[in-house]
């Protein structure tokens, strides 16, 4: 295959990454309001939700600018634009989520964010705070491109 090949099948599975990460989000914010407090477990529902909509706007940042947000960058770089490098090339003026209340778990910490080259995870550490636990306090993480731990 030719690099432009290459690089329009890359478009391509991003894209559709991307969409696949807003029908996911419609379908997280359609379980919250009809289904998220069965049982107690709206937060997780709402968490899950929130990292749909990240995942989508992560999706939409390396479509944008061919890498993803560094971990010095982290979250806060879908809402304004990185002040460290490596800086975005094609960032939309409004960034990619318009409050920062949108990178806030339901426990009320922001999620956390970990990139290494063209792998990413974000993840809620769920009402514990703490890595692991079981019910509410289980860890909710979202990735890309990453191996399995």
């Amino acid at each position: 295959m030719t690099d432009s090949r290459i690089r329009l099948v890359g478009r391509v599975v991003l894209w559709t990454f991307a969409a696949i990460g807003v029908l996911s989000s419609v379908l997280a914010i359609y379980l919250i309001l009809e289904q998220g407090q069965i049982n107690g477990h709206g937060r997780e529902y709402r968490a899950r939700a929130q990292l749909s909509q990240i995942e989508s706007a992560l999706a939409f940042y390396h479509i944008d600018n061919g890498v993803f947000p560094s971990t010095e960058q982290g979250l806060l770089s879908l809402v304004s634009r990185p002040e460290v490098a490596p800086f975005p090339r094609n960032y939309p003026p409004g960034g990619y989520f318009k409050k920062r209340d949108a990178l806030i778990d339901p426990w009320g910490a922001p999620f956390a964010y970990e990139a290494v080259g063209d792998c990413y995870r974000a993840f809620t550490l769920g009402a514990d705070q703490l890595r692991g636990g079981e019910g509410a306090n289980t860890d909710i993480v979202s990735s890309w491109g990453c191996s399995t731990q």
